[in-house]
């Protein structure tokens, strides 16, 4: 088949002309949005294309801070709590075997429990029992009265660190996960370098109880700054779900609940 010179001028001159635009509705400017639409939400994509991490990764990381604090903080504590309680250090040493015992259970167990559950609100009732285990702990006369508490305080800090990560690399976006988790991360490396020392030294200026009336109170603190900067989500956790997945293909939004088959950042 052979194309005259007409023809092929017909066919530059196709390639050429751009490409039609859908005419904007009457009474809109070129280019907005229509009335009554959801604004895009660019919060998710900011740091991969290389701009400021969002300020809730940050914010997740100080709470982050105040839950590696309490962790470790009472290996310095263990002589006064051993003399207050009139128990012996060994058995006053059980404290941080209970919290790793109720960290290694919280995570996962309360993950599943809190799929149907708004992230903001999840985050809040993991702050308030955190906040309640640090106050039974401070009023505790007994030392299995302080046992329970910190096995609960260390469930509520398992189930906030499930959330917090799900929360703070689906901020970030899918180009910048890793640096939202080194800025959680980074929360619980700085409770190893300057929170134990801090949570000991109030220990030896206040007593034992001290330190925990002063995490209990920064976390009733933090509830409102949670409630602030953490934007609400219908339901579960926020992952992005690769299109392999069948489950999260079903998912008008493009989002699914974690744990799930998908890939986080497909």
């Amino acid at each position: 088949m052979t194309y005259s010179l007409k023809d092929k001028r017909v066919l530059i001159v196709g390639h050429l002309r751009p490409a039609r635009s859908t005419p904007s509705p009457p009474g809109t400017a070129p280019g907005s949005t229509l009335p009554g639409a959801p604004a895009p939400d660019t919060r998710r994509t900011e740091a991969g294309r290389g701009g400021r991490m969002p300020l809730v990764v940050f914010v997740l990381g100080g709470v982050i801070f105040l839950m590696g604090t309490t962790e470790y903080m009472v290996a310095g504590l263990l002589p006064q709590i051993s003399s207050g309680l009139h128990v012996s250090v060994a058995r006053t040493g059980l404290l941080i075997t209970a919290f790793a015992a109720g960290m290694i259970i919280g995570a996962p167990v309360m993950a599943m429990a809190t799929l149907r559950m708004p992230r903001r609100l999840a985050l809040m009732l993991a702050l308030a029992v955190f906040a309640a285990g640090h106050a039974a702990a401070a009023l505790s006369s007994s030392f299995w009265l302080l046992l329970s508490a910190r096995f609960v305080t260390a469930i509520a800090v398992g189930a906030f660190w499930a959330v917090a990560a799900a929360v703070g690399t689906g901020a970030a976006g899918p180009q910048a996960q890793a640096r939202a988790m080194g800025v959680l991360v980074g929360g619980l490396t700085l409770a190893n370098v300057i929170g134990v020392p801090l949570g000991t030294a109030a220990g030896e200026a206040l007593g034992w109880r001290g330190p925990f009336w002063n995490l209990a109170g920064l976390a009733v603190a933090a509830v409102p700054v949670i409630a602030r900067h953490v934007p609400p989500a219908a339901s579960g956790l926020a992952y992005r779900c690769a299109p392999r997945s069948a489950r999260c293909a079903r998912s008008a939004s493009g989002w699914c609940s974690w744990p799930s088959p998908c890939s986080r950042g497909g």
